[in-house]
């Protein structure tokens, strides 16, 4: 009996190749060329793509001698490198992207739905998920991060500090495009937290994007940032450094909770929360008063880092009101509280106080919602801020002239130059919400033009387009340019780039207009560390813990554009 022939052969066809001892195999199904060997021939079916293609639509059936035959193979699962590899890839994006623990691929029911969903995939290991397979994602985002920022016309570069869970000091960066990228975490270790160490971190870092491409340094207003500004300017002039306008108007909150009647209005606040946060009783009596009210929403505790809280807090025992005075004339809740809490509880002169402070904090949760935002301007929030201090002139309480003086020390804070000159370059507002509550406006204007343009004849040139801009002549004279603005067909950034006009001016103009008001996303950033380096995941080293958040947060930012 001859040697049987490879099944595989059938699936070639052969070529005899003068001076060659072997034959030349083609396969027909994606024409690569191999040597006539059974094992080779084998080898390349079970990895050519085209071949398992047909195998699929074929349903493993194959024709011999006019008889339809199953082969063994048909009835495997297998799996070629290239399919491993891209499964595993999008098995870390799903990890990766919304923080799961990295145990996960070691959890029995995990593997069991893989096996399930395709029995030839292995996963990784919880060594190699870790390891090789985050490292590859961390390249690869970051990659993508690099690019988004090399091709972005300029960046703001974006600093804060925070405690991990291990009580370790981490001052992180974010890059705004103006799309907030998390660039890296730096870990202070033994350095204290003084102006030439955030100067040096700062340095290396416009360094490495390119010094012509930053336009501005955002951080909070402590006494060692603002010490580090000085450093910065000095040292890389056109680059500005500005105070954080949400942490400004947070600072304000906690002056205006120092005086004495907004004080005391919050401490029985609190103290109503807490009555029935501790006593199960007084709570139960309160529960079912809320219900037989239709109440929805029950008491709200403050939380004495956010000062939004507050407010809730605040809001939460007002509209609580007629539940509240029906659960303290219960014997059994009444027994539980002192006769001070009881009378501001029963008085409608604490309730009316709460509403008059309430007036105050709630244009206060506005205007920082709009600072925080990414794609917030300056003359909107100067608007809504200069809207708000009108109302605070009508106010009638007794504590507005103390009031009055805390907006005089913070207000200027909000009022940088630089901002100044964003409500400027807005041309749906073009300064025009300024009126009326800047001083020495244009002296300010040009303080802020004299900081991004160190060169004076360069200076020259802008100051006569910005002549010409505020007065919509020259190549701003066209009426249907200032109809799309007004209209709001365009953001403020897109309008200055549709057009050639005033070329100068417009890049100045995109480069002020992408600065961002706050360091909310650095400190968006620390609210995703603290959920993936949480108290279940402390050991993650610190590399780790930042790779996994640099991830996480970034294909967010991508996946957004």
């Amino acid at each position: 009996m001859g040697r049987r022939t490879c099944s595989a052969r059938s699936e070639f066809t052969f070529v005899n190749t003068p001076g060659m001892t072997y034959r030349r195999a083609t396969c027909r199904h994606c024409s690569a060329e191999m040597a006539d060997s059974g094992t080779r021939l084998g080898l390349h079916l079970s990895e050519c793509g085209a071949y398992q293609e047909r195998l699929g639509n074929n349903s493993g059936l194959s024709n011999s001698g006019g008889v339809r035959q199953l082969r063994v193979h048909s009835f495997l699962d297998r799996m070629n490198a290239n399919e491993q590899a891209l499964i595993d890839r999008a098995l870390g994006d799903f990890i990766f992207g919304l923080g799961l623990p990295l145990c996960l691929v070691s959890a029995p029911h995990f593997k069991s739905l893989m096996n399930t969903l395709r029995p030839a995939y292995k996963p990784p290991s919880r060594e190699a998920i870790s390891t090789t397979v985050l490292d590859s994602h961390y390249d690869m985002v970051y990659a993508n991060v690099l690019d988004t920022i090399n091709a972005a016309e300029s960046v703001s570069l974006v600093l804060d500090s925070w405690t991990n869970r291990r009580n370790e000091s981490v001052v992180g960066f974010t890059v705004t495009t103006p799309k907030p990228f998390f660039l890296k975490a730096i870990f202070a270790g033994e350095n204290r937290h003084t102006a030439n160490f955030y100067f040096e971190a700062v340095s290396n870092i416009i360094q490495e994007l390119g010094r012509a491409k930053v336009t501005a340094v955002v951080t909070d207003n402590a006494a060692a940032m603002r010490s580090m500004w000085r450093l910065v300017e000095d040292s890389f002039p056109g680059i500005v450094c500005l105070g954080c306008a949400a942490h400004t108007l947070n600072l304000l909150l906690g002056d205006v909770f120092e005086l004495d009647d907004p004080k005391f209005i919050l401490k029985t606040c609190k103290d109503v929360c807490k009555l029935f946060a501790y006593s199960s009783i007084a709570d139960a009596t309160f529960q079912r008063n809320r219900r037989e009210l239709g109440i929805t929403s029950g008491l709200v505790q403050p939380v004495k880092t956010r000062w939004a809280s507050y407010l809730d807090c605040l809001q939460s025992v007002l509209k609580n009101k007629v539940a509240l005075q029906q659960s303290i004339l219960m014997p059994a809740v009444a027994s539980q509280l002192d006769g001070q809490l009881r009378n501001s509880i029963l008085s409608e002169g604490t309730f009316a106080q709460i509403a008059e402070l309430l007036s105050f904090l709630v244009p206060i949760k506005g205007l920082i919602a709009v600072a925080e935002a990414d794609s917030s301007s300056a003359s909107k929030m100067f608007k809504s801020y200069f809207e708000f201090l009108r109302e605070v002139r009508s106010l009638t309480f007794t504590w507005k002239a103390d009031l009055e003086c805390i907006l005089d020390r913070r207000g200027p804070i909000l009022s940088q130059p630089v901002l100044l000159l964003s409500c400027v370059l807005d041309p749906e507002d073009q300064g025009r919400s300024l009126e009326g509550f800047v001083n020495n406006f244009d002296r300010e204007v040009e303080k802020a033009v004299e900081l991004l343009i160190p060169d004076l004849s360069a200076r020259e040139v802008i100051f006569a387009q910005l002549m010409q801009y505020r007065a919509r002549a020259g190549p701003f004279e066209s009426r249907v340019i200032w109809t799309v603005a007004e209209r709001g067909i365009l953001d403020a950034i897109s309008w200055w780039k549709s057009s050639s006009r005033a070329p100068e001016l417009s890049s100045l103009a995109i480069r002020v207009l992408g600065i961002p008001l706050s360091s909310a996303s650095i400190e968006r950033v620390w609210s995703t560390y603290d959920m993936i380096h949480s108290q279940t995941r402390s050991r993650l080293d610190n590399e780790r813990a930042a790779k996994l958040v640099f991830i996480y947060k970034n294909l967010r930012s991508m996946e957004d554009e």
